[in-house]
Formats: structure tokens, sequence, C-alpha cells
């Protein structure tokens, strides 16, 4: 006798054969068109399947199903077939069957197509089920991990808990008369009333034709019995579950809106759930990925402190958020002099920080070419406005530094510079230009500043003085000079310092305003 595959039921169900015959494929679900009906709200419509090859080998396929599909305890990942061997489990949800490997002829006489398979604790009517289908919904709703998961098991349970024989979830204006279908097929045919009652009060039933109703909508005429119950109460658009049967239609139960209106509840906070885990995971993707932008950022920022020549330099900068836009930079040129640059991109985040590292980049690209500072800018404006569009711009001073005290300087709308002398601190004198990426054609001039020995410049970005603290207050120059005052004479990064903690000081509690980027410079 050629061998055969033979499926073992659970020793409950004890109504059937001891032993089942997979002669060919065998589909098992509890869809009415499996081969192997299993009568349980936790299998899947189309559950498993057992596909026998050509070579007589066995093999076990999960289709996608909500409770899983096991190989002696092992879950099968979905569509990805497992060979079977003689003396396997196969465990769909809470069903376990056996597989022998036995003589033709051997087995008792396999079932006809679409076998229902029940429980031998299964409940009577529909009725009694409400419970064990309410909990196995949730219990479906709560594994869900896409809307349109929630939206069909809300559906599946929906018309076997109600008797109904249609059901759609529907997207509903009522101001607009919007209605768009969103699962079960097209939305065609509804009744506009029954869908205007259910937005405004969750839940409406056409439980009679009564002529009033009858004119009312094309549905009525038609006397179809209908309920229609709102998802998530007070959002605009309205989802709906709209369910709808023939008038006559005997499967139709009486307390059918109730069970309804409990799985709509329990949908709706599911679609919040999904909502906020969502929410979540693009929340926690951005900040991984604002992290990522922050640490290559910072290595575009360069050393807190240098020394080149007579030459003494200090920087520090630090971010309103994760990523800043001021934009801070300091590199020898080809021809012995060092460049210095500071300024500040419009707006924040993301973007500004973009903006910021093409900016910085195209600057040392156009200054090692060009060694005119207004040329380089001419250049840089040209590009902001190619590729970054209207509406972004950036504030720049940009200064080249000669070994003798000689600073070739261009002031680009920033503004922020303080002349650091024995007689005092002021502003520094200046033209001026408008910021890079404002004009097609702006006229950037050089302008020349001898620093003697002990003369420096601090530059700085405008988060520094319009920090408010907690009563409004900006920090503002008055303060920086008076900072500056009280650390006469003390170097670069000294000064920076005293600066910070000043400004943590009169911030308190409150988060920083906006980016806050300082240079000291000092000619030793």
């Amino acid at each position: 006798m050629p061998a055969c595959w033979q499926l073992l039921p659970p020793p409950e169900l004890a109504h059937l054969p001891a032993r089942i015959a997979v002669e060919s494929d065998l589909c098992l679900g509890r869809a009415p068109d499996c081969d192997l009906v299993l009568d349980d709200p936790a299998i899947s419509r189309l559950h498993a399947r057992l596909e026998l090859r050509a070579d007589g080998s066995l093999w076990l396929c999960d289709l996608g199903s909500r409770a899983g599909t096991r190989r002696n305890g092992t879950p099968l990942a979905p569509r990805h077939p497992v060979r079977l061997d003689h003396g396997d489990s196969l465990e769909l949800g809470d069903w376990r069957f056996g597989l022998v490997l036995g003589e033709a002829g051997a087995s008792e006489q396999a079932p006809e197509p679409a076998t229902r398979l029940t429980r031998i604790e299964r409940l009577g009517d529909l009725a009694e089920q409400r419970l064990a289908l309410l909990l196995a919904f949730a219990a479906a709703q709560s594994a869900a991990v896409r809307t349109d998961d929630l939206l069909d098991n809300l559906l599946d349970y929906a018309r076997r808990g109600s008797g109904y024989a249609r059901g759609r979830v529907v997207e509903f204006e009522p101001e607009r008369g919007a209605l768009r279908s969103l699962r079960g097929g097209d939305a065609d045919g509804l009744s506009r009333s029954l869908l205007a009652a259910a937005a405004r009060d969750e839940l409406a039933v056409l439980e009679s034709p009564s002529p009033q109703r009858l004119r009312q909508s094309l549905l009525d005429a038609r006397l179809k019995r209908a309920l229609c119950v709102g998802l998530d109460p007070g959002s605009t658009p309205a989802r709906l579950l709209y369910l709808d049967t023939d008038w006559n239609d005997p499967g139709a139960q009486a307390d059918a809106p109730a069970f309804c209106h409990a799985l709509a509840r329990l949908t709706g906070l599911a679609l919040q759930a999904l909502a906020r885990r969502e929410a979540e995971r693009e929340r926690l993707a951005l900040q991984a990925e604002l992290e990522r932008a922050r640490v290559v950022q910072a290595r575009l920022v360069p050393a807190r402190r240098e020394a080149f020549g007579a030459w003494r330099l200090a920087l520090r900068l630090a971010p309103g958020g994760s990523v800043a836009g001021d934009l801070a930079d300091c590199f020898a040129l080809p021809d012995g002099r060092r460049a210095v640059l500071l300024g500040d991109v419009s707006g924040s985040g993301l973007g500004a920080g973009l903006v910021m590292a093409t900016a910085q980049a195209f600057l040392r690209a156009a200054l090692a070419l060009e060694p005119d500072p207004a040329a380089a800018l001419e250049r840089l404006n040209r590009h902001l406005l190619e590729q970054v569009g209207a509406g972004t711009f950036v504030t720049l001073w940009l200064g080249l530094l000669a070994p003798d005290g000689r600073i070739d300087c261009i002031d680009a709308g920033h503004g922020h510079v303080l002349h650091l002398a024995a007689d005092g601190i002021r502003p520094l004198a200046s033209e001026g230009g408008v910021p890079l990426g404002v004009l097609e054609a702006p006229d950037y001039r050089s302008e020349t500043l001898r620093l003697a020995p002990g003369q420096g410049l601090l530059l700085f970005s405008d988060g520094l003085v319009e920090q408010l603290d907690a009563r409004g207050a900006a920090f503002g120059l008055g303060r920086v000079g008076q900072v500056l005052r009280d650390c006469d004479g003390a170097d670069p990064e000294t000064q920076i310092a005293a600066l910070l903690q000043a400004l943590e000081a009169h911030r308190g509690a409150l988060p920083p305003g906006d980016d806050t980027t300082v240079l000291a410079l000092r000619r030793g």
C-alpha cells in the first residue's frame, strides 16, 4: 500500500473520524468555503493551508492569520511554508491536530468539503455567543497593527454578531454631504438621514418602514433594515459603521444595535491607541534623525579654542533644539590668512541646520578658490537663491584675519559684533549689507579693520541678547557689556564662559529661546 498523510482531529471532536486522509491541498479557516471549517471567532477566515506536493511531502503554510499557526509549538512566519514530518502537531489558535504518515486505506473516509468543525463547548444561538464574540473581537483589535485590519475586524464581527447581511465603514461630513467608503464596498445607496443621525448621536437605527422614513431616502424605500453607529464621536469627518440587510431577513437580531455599539466603541479606542503608537513611532524616528543630525553638525563646528600666530579664538555653540541654525567656523586659507565667520539662518530645527551646513561648506570651497570675501559672499548668495529658494535667508559676519592684525570683513545683515578695545566696548561700526538669500544682486563691499595688540572682537547670535527671563525681560546688550567689563583682560574662553553662565542665570528654569553662539577673538 502506498503511504498517505492523515490528520488527527482533537480528542474532544469524537463525532469526527479518528483519522482524516490528506489526499490534496487542504484549506483550514472560518470561511464557509474552506475545506475544513473551524467555527471559532479567533480563527481567521483563511487561516492556514496544508500543501501536498508532487513528491508526496506535506507542507504547512500560515495565510496571515490573526491567532497564528504553530508547528510543534513553534509559530510560523506568515506565508512561509514549512515541511511537516510524521508525528508533528499542528496548532491553529486553540485547535491542535496530530499528523501521521500511514497506509492508504487505513484511514476513515475524509470529510466532505466545508465540513464544520465545532467545539463541543460551542454556545447555542447567536445571542448567547455575544460575550465570546466580544472577547475574541477585543483580542483581535489589540493585536491589529494597521487601521485597515481594525476596520476589517469590525465588519467581520459586526456581521456575525448582528445577523445583518452587509456592512461598510464610511467617512461622512454632514455639513458638506461628503461620503467616502473606507472598507466593505462602495457607499452607494446609504441613507443620508441615518448617517447624519449617527454622526450626531453615535447610534441610529432604521427599525420600521414608516411613511415618513420611506420619503427620506432611497434605501428606506427598498425596505431594508439598517443601523449606523459612530466609531469616534466628535471627530471630523465622522467614521461610521453602517450595517443593512433585507427587511424580512430572519437572521437579523433585535438587539444588534447594542452589540454593534459596543464593537464600535472598542474599535474607536483601538484606533486611538493605534494613532498614539504611530505618533510615538514617528516621534522616536524623528528624534533619532535629529540626534544623528546633531552629531553630524557638531563635527562641523571648529574647536572651542584655537591659536594661530598672535590671534587667540574661542567659540561656543549652544543649540536651542537638537539641531542649530547658527553658523560658525574658523579655517585656514591658502594665502596664510584665517577665515572667521558667524551667522544665523532664519527659522529653526532640521531645515535651518541643513541650510547652515550647506552655507558653511560652500563658503569653505568659495574662499579656497577666491580670497576676496565680497566675491565669495556673492557666490553664496546666488547659491542660496537657486537651491534654497525665497523665504530663507542667512545673516553673516565674515572676517579674513592676517598675521599683522588686519581684518578684511563684511557684515551681511548680522550686526552682532562688539569691538573690545582699551578705551571701552562698543558695537563695531560697519557699512552693513543685506542678508544672504534676499536680493539677486546685493552690493557686498569688503571693509578693513586693524586690531592693536590686546584688542579683540566678540561675535554672537541673537539668541544671546534676546533670551528672556521669567518676567519677560531680555538679556540685552547692556548685560553683555557688563559681563565683559567684569572680566576685563581675561582670555577669550573665559569671556565666553562668563557670558554663558550669566545667560543661564538670567534664563532660570525657562528653556532656551533660540540657538546661542558666541565667538571671542583677540590679538595677543
